[in-house]
């Protein structure tokens, strides 16, 4: 009986160093997705506003964490010269009739729909392998922790050995997979809803009288850089 709870007491302190463990390396990556984050948000962000034929058109750069809840994708990298960048666009009408406003009156260069879509898709290909790669790492001290819980069972009750090593090795194998898949599939209908199909759909729209239209576009930052300067 002293044996046994000696070997139960070793294996409870070999899982708490190993919970511990892993709890460090989740606050590191953390702290480094942060840190990145930060110094997205130290970056200037780009607005520029102008008046044509009575209409006002105010155009603002959606910072990465509006734009993950409003279009479903943060766009996190931003400082090359053809990374593209999502822009509000708020066009007044500040005339006494009403106007059609295009997306052609816009003094910007767009990135066409099929550029967009290609640019999401290489996100959540890298997306997807950085989360492939913290599972690798993750993984062999997950296995060990089923083993020392196994072994735990079975000097209580030997029989709990084999069922206990094959439930908690379907679920440590097929959870993560299983939740990623969940996420992403989440992801991509957000994204379809929330940013692509407004895009497709901007094409011409009536603004009455001072009424405002809203509408999110996405640029190059290099086409950014010509209108500022």
């Amino acid at each position: 009986m002293a044996r046994r709870t000696t070997t139960i007491r070793i294996s409870m302190n070999i899982l708490l160093r190993l919970t511990f463990l892993t709890f460090t390396l989740g606050l590191g990556l953390t702290g480094s997705l942060q840190a990145a984050k930060s110094k997205q948000s130290k970056q200037k962000q780009f607005s520029h506003e102008y008046m044509k034929n009575g209409v006002s058109i105010k155009y603002k750069e959606i910072t990465s964490q509006e734009s993950k809840k409003r279009l479903g994708h943060s766009f996190n990298l931003r400082r090359g010269s053809d990374r593209i960048i999502p822009i509000e666009v708020k066009i007044t009408n500040h005339s006494s009739r009403g106007v059609n406003f295009s997306k052609d009156d816009l003094d910007l260069k767009l990135v066409s729909l099929n550029e967009v879509k290609a640019y999401v898709k290489y996100q959540a290909r890298m997306e997807r392998i950085w989360g492939i790669e913290c599972s690798v790492l993750l993984a062999p001290i997950a296995y060990f922790a089923v083993v020392i819980a196994a072994l735990a069972c079975a000097v209580i009750n030997p029989w709990w050995l084999f069922p206990g090593v094959l439930v908690t090795s379907l679920i440590v194998t097929a959870a993560p997979t299983a939740a990623a898949y969940w996420s992403y599939r989440k992801a991509q209908e957000s994204v379809h809803n929330k940013m692509l199909t407004p895009y497709a759909r901007f094409d011409i729209d009536y603004i009455a009288p001072n009424k405002t239209l809203t509408q999110v576009v996405y640029v190059k930052r290099k086409d950014l850089s010509a209108l500022q300067g």
